[in-house]
């Protein structure tokens, strides 16, 4: 299966600003291989973009963290260009629709 953006979500989030691009949530049961592939019990998972809001969904890929927290840009873009990070998961203090907003923005303009 192929979807554009995984979304591995600790705490669920109001996603409908990507309703109009191909996405799959998971909060439990996946294991994520490299930086394009997900393993779950039904097969592997190939995306272009992963968004996440917790380290331990992304520790196999060796991301750039200072003090436990991913390290992101503007966009909130971590070290891996395809993978983005959220509060908690980074120290971004605006809003998580702000951020979801940025990730958003950056993504439809690519």
């Amino acid at each position: 299966m192929h979807k554009t953006i995984i979304f591995l979500l600790k705490n669920p989030l109001d996603i409908t600003l990507f309703a109009s691009i191909s996405h799959l949530t998971l909060q439990e049961s996946y294991e994520v291989i490299d930086e394009n592939t997900l393993k779950t019990p039904e097969g592997m998972i190939y995306f272009d973009y992963l968004i996440t809001d917790n380290v331990d969904n992304v520790r196999c890929l060796n991301l750039a963290q200072e003090n436990k927290m991913l390290l992101t840009n503007f966009f909130l873009q971590t070290s891996t260009e395809n993978i983005y990070a959220l509060s908690p998961a980074t120290n971004c203090s605006l809003a998580i629709s702000e951020q979801l907003l940025r990730i958003y923005e950056d993504l439809t303009t690519k």
